[in-house]
């Protein structure tokens, strides 16, 4: 990942008598601490800023420097002026007030009251340029300000990735998956990504042929290390496996790709006699995010959330709910993530649903998918929708006991959906009246915050909860 470039600019008005330069002095100590901690790198603008000119001065030392997000301290209440010009930056902005260095007598900082003074010029005098703005209190041991901090660099590490980030979308969508249509004029300026429409299926099919034998041993041998169990149909099929992953690889190396929304059933099937779903979920585990069925957002959303956790993202179909105990199973054909499984190990075998079928041999049976069952674990699940203007947030718990069918699965409850509980029968309510897609990215952990954070940072609005009734509800009033 691109690391985040952090910046720090102290912003004084010269009459207030507190300890400015102790206060710099210890906020650069926990800063430097903190962006060091977090993987970012940090520029300081070296001078006090006190008057608008020196405002100008440091805007352009900070798009010099291509600052991702930079901290303006009150180190004291300042001219509104200097926020005025340098809330401009290309730069996210944060407002960061200290405490005070006394506790009665003149005001020595007035601090706080420079950020306040601040959102509120971005928030009003400046509302046509639509500047995003976080606000910091406190310093390195206060939670106040490290967990915000912290929340707010993993979203805009994200933010910053994505618009790095080249989505390749390989042979179009499934049949009748429609619901996965996406204008790529409106992703594109949303999150400044780019979106690669010039591959076809036959890139990876023709390109699977040309390897030798020595070049799939080593793919070979890492799938034997983390897998359980290979069925004998799968064996069948795992030199093919390791062409169609090698062509994929070196597509994604050669075009600059960090991810690839694919087509996969029925092309694969009806043309090479095989399945890519294991294919899938190793180039996912090895850092090539792919979503199946050209799921272009589902790509974007994994990669997003693999930003925000730096962690391997997956994702899954709901298939199944059970009022009984509150729980829904999630469940895909095939694209188990070893990181995900329990016992941090896959099994390979073949296709649960054979096809296509002939009149002479009947169904043929397709291999091989990477099967495995969930690992309790705590899960964040995002998606964008509505052409990028909204966003599904859910959350859960995967855990054991319960009987599933074959493929990669897991029971899940204890769920949340906006960050507040909700119950199975009002997010099954809430996800169909929405007309949410089928398919549901996720990474291990709870990224509520940063996910909450990175949302508002691009402008996407939250999809509606919807509570369940034994009716449906008109859609307005009057």
């Amino acid at each position: 990942m691109k690391r985040l470039k952090i910046g720090y600019v102290g912003m004084i008005q010269k009459n207030f008598t507190g300890d400015k330069a102790g206060v710099r002095k210890r906020s650069l100590e926990d800063l430097t601490a903190l962006v060091a901690e977090m993987g970012c790198d940090l520029f300081v603008y070296p001078d006090e800023v006190v008057l608008p000119e020196d405002a100008n001065k440091a805007k352009a030392a900070i798009e010099a420097e291509n600052v991702d997000f930079v901290l303006l301290q009150n180190t004291s209440f300042c001219s509104g002026y200097l926020v005025q010009i340098l809330a401009k930056t290309n730069a996210a902005i944060g407002l960061w007030a200290v405490p005070e260095t006394t506790e009665s007598g003149p005001m020595p900082l007035n601090s706080f009251c420079g950020i306040n003074i601040g959102s509120a010029l971005i928030k009003h005098y400046l509302k046509e340029y639509k500047i995003k703005y976080k606000w910091f209190y406190g310093y390195g041991d206060d939670p106040m300000f490290t967990q915000r901090l912290k929340v707010a660099i993993r979203a805009l590490r994200a933010l910053v990735n994505l618009r790095d980030s080249k989505v390749g979308f390989l042979g179009g969508i499934a049949p009748g998956f429609d619901n996965f249509y996406d204008d790529e004029r409106l992703v594109e300026k949303r999150f400044g990504i780019t979106i690669d429409r010039h591959l076809e299926f036959n890139d990876i099919a023709s390109r699977s042929k040309l390897y030798k034998s020595e070049e799939l041993k080593p793919v070979l041998a890492a799938l034997t290390a983390d897998t359980a169990c290979i069925t004998d149909r799968a064996i069948q099929d795992l030199e093919k496996f390791a062409r169609v992953y090698l062509a994929y690889r070196d597509i994604a190396k050669e075009r600059g790709l960090s991810a690839f929304a694919s087509t996969c059933w029925p092309r694969f099937r009806l043309e090479m006699s095989t399945v890519p779903c294991l294919t899938f979920a190793r180039l996912t585990d090895a850092g090539i995010v792919t979503a199946c069925e050209g799921d272009v957002l589902s790509a974007i959303s994994m990669l997003a959330l693999k930003y925000i956790a730096d962690d391997t993202p997956t994702h899954m179909d709901l298939s199944i709910i059970d009022n009984k105990d509150d729980s829904m199973l999630f469940w895909h054909c095939g694209v188990g993530s070893k990181f995900y499984a329990k016992g941090d190990k896959i099994s390979v075998e073949q296709h649960f649903n054979p096809g296509p079928y002939s009149p002479e041999t009947g169904w043929a049976i397709q291999a091989p998918v990477s099967s495995m069952e969930f690992a309790p674990a705590n899960v964040s699940i995002m998606r964008f929708t509505n052409e990028c203007g909204a966003a599904f947030v859910m959350g859960g718990d995967f855990f054991d006991g319960k009987l599933s069918h074959d493929g990669s699965r897991g029971w899940m409850h204890n769920f949340t959906f906006n960050g507040e509980a909700i119950n199975v029968p009002d997010l099954v309510n809430t996800i169909l009246v929405n007309g949410f897609h089928h398919h549901y990215p996720m990474v291990r952990g709870n990224y509520f915050a940063e996910i909450m954070d990175l949302l508002y940072f691009l402008d996407i609005k939250l999809l509606k909860r919807h509570e369940y009734a034994h009716f449906n509800r008109p859609e307005t009033e009057v």
